[in-house]
């Protein structure tokens, strides 16, 4: 079985297989099935975009005094208990 990619004549190029026994093009994938991958990766690409921006964002928000108050406020909580 060789894969080669072809025009599609009413469509987008799609990747084939040439049948060793009859020579003609098999499709590898149906193409509901290639858009329902390609949409499951842009909305898991997408939602990792997001992600970091949300990281990065809760990153900035991180400042030293409140770290320090933070700090503090641990080190009461522990000599009460």
């Amino acid at each position: 079985m060789v894969l080669q990619a072809r025009d599609g004549k009413d469509g987008p190029t799609s990747l084939a297989a040439v049948s060793p026994i009859l020579g003609n093009l098999m499709p590898l994938l149906p193409r509901k099935g290639a858009l329902a991958i390609a949409a499951v990766i842009d909305i898991a690409l997408n939602a990792l975009g997001q992600a970091e921006d949300a990281f990065a964002a809760a990153l900035a928000r991180i400042n030293v005094e409140d770290l320090t108050h933070s700090a503090a406020a641990l080190r009461k909580s522990a000599g009460e208990g």
